[in-house]
């Protein structure tokens, strides 16, 4: 049966730009073997998870999922809508692999696939992930400040939730060139929308799709 199969470099690598599907019957073409590791596709239900570990002590975890671009492994946002007994299985393991490699004084990102109620772990950093910060700034969670904090201070034990209701997507141009106009978005009276551009008028933009770009 023909599966469709992920490569990935052995070293290096800039996000997803480094990865690449292929349908099985064709790896015999590929003609980089050595650099790179397979992986089967399972699928994209993904979610992330994202912790930070002080002194010994999570001081957050937050399970989301992880939306991806149609036809690509370009990221298009993420949302707090996980059902709590996913989110309890994926701490659960996370903490397993957490305490088995001694992780600590980090942030943590992971990315879970689920299939057939069955998760795996596909991949592994000490940092958080895409753009994480600015969606936890936004539930007045200021990251790099609580770990400073954390480091220095005594560890509050603070819980900190998120709005089940929030989720971040993030927007790409659709062609090159410079930005001759923004649009005029204002937030909401609310603020249930905020929007942020990172780049200014008469920057270059390409279709390279990275969340960096």
């Amino acid at each position: 049966q023909t599966k469709k199969i992920i490569s990935k470099p052995k070293i290096g690598g800039i996000g997803s730009n480094s990865v690449f599907m292929f349908d099985s019957l064709n790896i015999s073409k590929i003609s980089n073997k050595e650099n790179v590791f397979f992986e089967e596709y399972l699928g994209d239900e993904l979610y992330s998870y994202q912790a930070l570990k002080v002194k010994g002590k999570f001081v957050f975890e937050f399970v989301l999922r992880k939306h991806i671009r149609y036809n690509s492994f370009t990221i298009d946002g993420f949302s707090a809508n996980v059902p709590n007994k996913y989110i309890k299985s994926i701490i659960c393991h996370a903490r397993k692999f957490i305490d088995n490699t001694k992780i600590d004084n980090s942030f943590i990102g992971f990315d879970v696939v689920c299939k057939n109620n069955i998760f795996y772990f596909i991949d592994f950093g000490i940092l958080l992930d895409a753009k994480i910060d600015q969606f936890l700034s936004f539930h007045k969670i200021a990251v790099f400040d609580l770990f400073l904090n954390s480091l220095f201070s005594k560890f509050t034990g603070k819980k900190y939730v998120l709005n089940k209701n929030s989720s971040m997507t993030f927007l790409y141009p659709n062609t090159e060139g410079k930005i001759k106009k923004l649009p005029n978005i204002k937030t909401s009276k609310n603020n249930s929308i905020i929007l942020e551009f990172n780049k200014e008028l008469n920057d270059y933009c390409t279709l390279n799709n990275t969340v960096s770009d």
